[in-house]
């Protein structure tokens, strides 16, 4: 017998019998010396003279191995040689001649050679770094399972029998591919189902995603995938990704998400209100839903695919006529019907600044109006100019007529647009003057000769300026009395001095307020300065008389005050009670009766959240409401026919 070691691995056996008689012939090889333990491995050779051998697995390195020929001939007498040994360089090196791509958790063939006995002892698989389970294995193939947790397509397939290795770089995972989808028409979180072939079976390992968010799988098989599509979507184009078999896979277009439609808009629409939109094919996420009335935004309450409701917005708006839209993804929906506010006073304009102080001292001139205001401390006052044409603001500053009056109240009354301008100061000196807009100066006039108060009544009716009404600090006036305060003083503007009238008939320190003139008569409500008690009194100027009237609500506050067609308006004129059905009232001059009617707004009549300084007048035909709200000046125009 000859022994021959291979130096790419394994050995070659060659025996050699001089007789003719061999009816078998092979060889025993073993670690040990004792060729009867089961160690002992048996190799058959061709029955021949001459026969030989080669093992290529199984072996291995420097290890020492024993080895014997054998033979028997055909009456059964076995003949063995003499034991020689080797030292084995090791198995021959394994070689994959392919692998059958497949899916993640499959069962995969490996075709090649050298890949040792059918135990796979020593025998291990490894897809990148995870280990696959092997079911079977002879010299030519591997039977064994695809890992699944490795995170790439295309893994090395590392396999080595002993400390023999091949690497096999051709393997891939099956690229997942989808051919349709279960419905042509697609709505925001409908369940869809896509069919195609190559999908994971696990959910855990799938994800589809549109806009850079994973959305819901409720299952996946090698040929379809369910899954939930998502409440806010960007585009309308069902662009999405598949993660599958360790791959992405883009998908450029498989379906188109539902136009939405807008069915109707609302009934009694007004701004600040809760609007009820139908339609179909909403985002039932209130956020992925945007409104807007005109170019303002509206507040979205509550959305389903069929109905949504918002709070309109204030504006401002140009007209009562305005457009709605509705954007959802990348689709811009317009209602059929025309829409239209029902409100009676519209949001027109705000200052673009902050607005700080008082609304209620102000006069028209040439068409515009002028609010007039003072930072006490301060030797100047502030105008806003209100263009209601144009609808635009500018401001000055005046110096005040003398440096005493910084630190008081005024009042400011005109009698029209066209009439003059008159400044009443609550100071016992230097106290009156006219304004002269043009020369942005002053005419000191004749001082008003009884005692000054805080928010007295002051208004023009046959060509004179009547003050009244007030109260005053007991801190710095122990001596005044009500009836004091109840005088009634005249500035005739011919003669430039003043004449008393008729005292108030009521003997208490009150605030009022003048809201309505009709020819020479003047209506005046009172409150007490700090209960909001009220009375409303007619004075006559040809008569010089007062007239108890059916009281209006309360004094204590409200300065929008008009009169239009007869009758007369009073809007925030009950903040006391705070109710809302108490914010807006009309007065039948004729009946002498007070009726509530629609307030201005809804965001301005809230309980308790009524604006502290607002103001009604009247300029070029227009009528506007001057509301100070969040640090802002913002102005509300009537429509004539609706109050």
């Amino acid at each position: 017998m000859e022994i021959k070691v291979l130096e790419d691995g394994g050995v070659s056996f060659q025996g050699e019998y001089e007789g003719t008689d061999i009816e078998t012939s092979g060889f025993y090889y073993s670690t040990t010396e004792d060729f009867q333990n089961e160690n002992a491995i048996e190799v058959s050779a061709e029955p021949e003279r001459i026969f030989t051998s080669i093992i290529n697995t199984g072996l291995f390195y420097n290890q020492e191995y024993f080895v014997r020929a054998f033979i028997e001939t055909s009456s059964g007498e076995k003949i063995e040689s003499p034991e020689k040994s080797f030292v084995s360089l090791g198995s021959k090196a394994p070689k994959i001649r392919s692998i059958n791509n497949s899916h993640l958790g499959d069962t995969v063939t490996i075709i090649g050679e050298n890949f040792g006995a059918s135990d796979f002892t020593g025998v291990k698989v490894h897809f990148d770094e995870a280990r696959s389970k092997i079911l079977r294995s002879n010299d030519t193939l591997v039977e064994c399972i695809v890992p699944v947790d490795f995170q790439i397509s295309n893994p090395p397939v590392r396999l080595r029998v002993y400390d023999k290795e091949v690497i096999y770089n051709d393997f891939k995972l099956l690229t997942p591919v989808i051919s349709e989808a279960s419905i042509s028409n697609f709505s925001l979180g409908d369940t869809l189902k896509i069919y195609g072939d190559h999908f994971d079976t696990a959910v855990e390992r799938t994800k589809i995603i549109i806009d850079n968010k994973p959305l819901e799988i409720l299952s996946t098989s090698r040929n379809s995938l369910q899954f939930i599509l998502p409440l806010d979507a960007s585009k309308s184009k069902l662009e999405f990704s598949l993660w599958a078999q360790n791959q992405e896979v883009k998908v450029d277009y498989i379906g188109k998400l539902n136009k939405p439609l807008i069915e109707s808009v609302g009934g009694n629409l007004r701004t600040y209100d809760t609007i009820v939109i139908k339609g179909d094919n909403f985002s039932p996420l209130k956020q992925a839903n945007k409104v807007y009335f005109d170019e303002h935004r509206a507040e979205v309450l509550s959305a389903s695919p069929k109905e949504l409701i918002v709070l309109s917005p204030i504006g401002p708006y140009k007209d009562a006529t305005f457009e709605v839209t509705y954007n959802l993804m990348d689709y811009e929906v317009y209602p059929n019907e025309k829409t239209i506010f029902q409100d009676a006073w519209l949001f027109k304009a705000e200052t673009d600044y902050e607005f700080y102080g008082n609304t209620d001292q102000y006069f028209t001139k040439n068409g515009k109006l002028y609010i007039v205001q003072k930072n006490y401390g301060e030797h100047q006052l502030s105008f806003l100019e209100f263009d209601p044409e144009k609808l635009q603001f500018e401001k000055f500053q005046m110096p005040l007529p003398a440096t005493h009056l910084a630190d008081v109240s005024f009042q400011v009354a005109q009698e029209k647009d066209y009439g003059p301008v008159y400044l009443f100061f609550n100071s016992e000196k230097e106290n009156f003057y006219e304004l002269r807009l043009e020369s942005r100066s002053y005419s000191s006039l004749k001082d008003y000769p009884a005692i000054t108060s805080n928010g007295p009544e002051v208004f023009i009716s046959d060509k004179k300026v009547f003050v009244t009404g007030g109260w005053v600090d007991y801190s710095s006036h122990t001596d005044t009395t009500a009836d004091e305060i109840r005088e009634l003083w005249a500035y005739d503007m011919s003669l430039d001095d003043w004449i008393q009238k008729a005292d108030h008939p009521e003997a208490y320190l009150r605030s009022g307020d003048v809201v309505f003139q009709k020819g020479n008569d003047t209506y005046i409500t009172y409150g007490l300065n700090t209960t909001g008690g009220v009375s409303f009194w007619r004075y006559s100027s040809s008569l010089d008389s007062w007239s108890n009237l059916n009281s209006h609500h309360s004094a204590r506050f409200g300065k929008a005050f008009f009169m239009h067609n007869g009758f007369g308006y009073a809007y925030f004129s009950d903040p006391v009670n705070a109710t809302p059905s108490n914010f807006a009232h009309r007065y039948d001059l004729e009946k002498n009766t007070w009726n509530s009617i629609t307030p201005l707004n809804n965001r301005y009549y809230t309980y308790f959240t009524f604006p502290r300084n607002y103001t009604a007048f009247k300029v070029n035909g227009k009528i506007f409401i001057a509301i100070y709200s969040n640090s802002k000046l913002k102005f509300f125009e009537a429509d004539t026919e609706k109050i």
